[in-house]
């Protein structure tokens, strides 16, 4: 049976540590045993992940779509454990490297997540790192305290144990390890993790995880607040291109945004969540029928807010997290036919009722602040056209 309802758990077989000495690395030792998930976690952390430009939703929507079929066909729907079934073992060399790679780079992002990490940024999106040195990881994130984690994430369901616990090492030490301390987007890397994804076996797949050390208690140096901007936009530059359309996304990238957007709004769980309107969203992934990509509108108007205004006035938008209570609460409500969500507040969520189009418009709000905010909810409203 296709995999669609069942939760699905992934254990940590492996744990190594590696020392470093740069007065900026600091130990954040893995904390996980086990990834516990379900389908649509999965689905929409392959999305955010597997693509390193700006989204073209025309040609995400296969990519996704395959991806998905893939995974739902070789993942069964009875077991507790994740694991890719002997089916897998058929696919030619070039679709397996594929298909593997992106799986395992779902659940590197997955286990960042679930260790409280909140942004992510591709690496090759910033600009920095160790000068004249050419390999590097695949992803930057960040936490709520803005310290700055590198991440490689390995897969493989070919090799021996011992062979790719020995390719997850050399991960670390050759794309991770020595970027460790330099800065990154604004910001310097503290610490980092290569999380291989072991995928061989049939019934149960393991995760291994290596990561920065050092040898005594070093306390965070914390950092200036500007430094986390750019990986904050490269996070949503990638979640709006799946909220509402590629020009959107492009245009966070830019920083230059129109003074209206139009979306659609519908209530969730006893907040308010935005996503595409009705022809956009003909355009979008939506991981099946019925679902839709969307984000929490105090959020949403944040974002825009601080990464599309010129007229700030000096004022400092912070962009904060789901509150962490609220992300539990609303991870452990959800089950197969809802969805999924991420504490930066992208979610995925099933057969939303109740939607109204919803104009965002730029310009003084209430309190006396200048940004986005709703301002109407009629039809006719203006609609961000793709770029061709």
């Amino acid at each position: 049976m296709a995999w669609d309802r069942k939760e699905k758990t992934i254990g940590v077989s492996r744990r190594r540590p590696h020392l470093h000495l740069s007065p900026w690395a600091i130990s954040r030792r893995p904390s996980l045993s086990a990834l516990r998930f379900n389908a649509f976690d999965l689905f929409a952390a392959t999305a955010r992940c597997s693509h390193l430009h700006h989204i073209d939703t025309s040609l995400v929507t296969p990519e996704s779509e395959m991806t998905r079929a893939l995974i739902r066909q070789y993942v069964d729907d009875v077991s507790d454990n994740f694991a890719i079934d002997t089916g897998g073992k058929r696919f030619k060399d070039f679709v397996d490297n594929y298909f593997t790679g992106t799986v395992a780079a779902g659940l590197a992002y997955l286990a960042m997540v679930q260790e409280n990490y909140v942004w992510f940024s591709h690496f090759e999106r910033l600009k920095g790192g160790r000068p004249r040195y050419r390999k590097s990881p695949d992803f930057v994130f960040l936490d709520k305290d803005f310290s700055c984690a590198l991440v490689e994430s390995k897969g493989s369901r070919l090799a021996t144990s011992t062979a790719f616990n020995a390719r997850v090492e050399a991960g670390y030490l050759d794309q991770v390890h020595p970027h460790i301390g330099y800065p990154i987007g604004g910001i310097i890397a503290t610490h980092g993790y290569c999380v291989g994804s072991y995928l061989s076996s049939s019934t149960q797949a393991d995760l291994r995880i290596h990561f920065t050390h050092v040898p005594f208690r070093r306390r965070f140096k914390p950092q200036t607040k500007q430094g986390k901007d750019e990986i904050q936009r490269n996070n949503y530059v990638t979640a709006f291109a799946l909220v509402h359309s590629e020009t959107l996304g492009e245009q966070i990238r830019t920083g230059d945004g129109p003074d209206s957007i139009g979306f659609m709004r519908f209530e969730w769980r006893g907040q308010y969540w935005l996503t595409a309107l009705e022809d956009q969203r003909q355009r979008q992934t939506d991981l099946g029928s019925g679902f839709v990509y969307a984000m929490e509108q105090g959020i949403a108007l944040r974002v825009l807010t601080k990464f599309l205004s010129h007229d700030l006035n000096g004022e400092q938008i912070e962009i904060e997290p789901l509150p962490p209570e609220r992300f539990q609460r609303l991870k452990e409500e959800i089950g197969r036919p809802e969805g999924a969500v991420f504490p930066d507040g992208l979610a995925v969520i099933a057969k939303p009722e109740f939607r109204d189009p919803v104009r965002l418009t730029r310009g003084p709000t209430p309190d006396g602040h200048f940004g986005y905010r709703v301002t109407s909810n009629r039809d006719g409203l203006p609609t961000l056209r793709p770029t061709a």
